[in-house]
């Protein structure tokens, strides 16, 4: 009876294994959330300022946003919507507010299309550039700004 009894004791005092891995799992959350925000957002908006001062210095001369600058604008934006996921899911975390966190969640993925299909439509940029220089200067016209604004939408 007192081996029984003591065994019971001990098991009393340990964790049960499904609240550690829902403290395992918290842990691994946050850390993955703070280490996001931590590093996304000081290089979204350091992309974002130095684009934006380069759009300030050439209102005095005019000249249009190259393909790859406006893509890689486009998802400076993209992530930064991801940081703010993040930002909510962390305080619905601590909030224990399911409707916060399904909010986080789904901010939290919006960047995900965004995050494959800006890098492939700015090699396709540097490729055109490159390898068909006569296409990629015409389309730098009206026609392929309306084609750039088409894809960027699509994605």
């Amino acid at each position: 009876m007192s081996i029984n009894s003591s065994s019971n004791s001990d098991c009393a005092s340990i964790i049960p294994p499904t609240c550690m891995h829902r403290v395992t799992k918290g842990y691994v959350f946050i850390s993955l959330s703070l280490a996001t925000i931590a590093l996304i957002l000081p290089l979204s908006i350091t992309v974002l300022h130095l684009g934006f001062q380069q759009w300030r210095r050439s209102v005095s001369s005019p000249s249009s946003v190259s393909f790859s600058d406006f893509f890689t604008y486009n998802l400076a934006v993209m992530e930064l919507i991801g940081v703010f996921g993040f930002v909510v899911r962390i305080a619905a975390s601590f909030s224990r507010l399911q409707v916060l966190s399904s909010v986080g969640l789904f901010t939290t993925v919006f960047p995900w299309n965004g995050q494959m299909f800006f890098p492939i439509l700015s090699s396709v940029d540097r490729y055109l550039a490159v390898v068909h220089p006569i296409i990629y200067l015409r389309l730098k016209q009206r026609r392929g700004v309306c084609i750039r604004n088409l894809c960027t939408t699509a994605v």
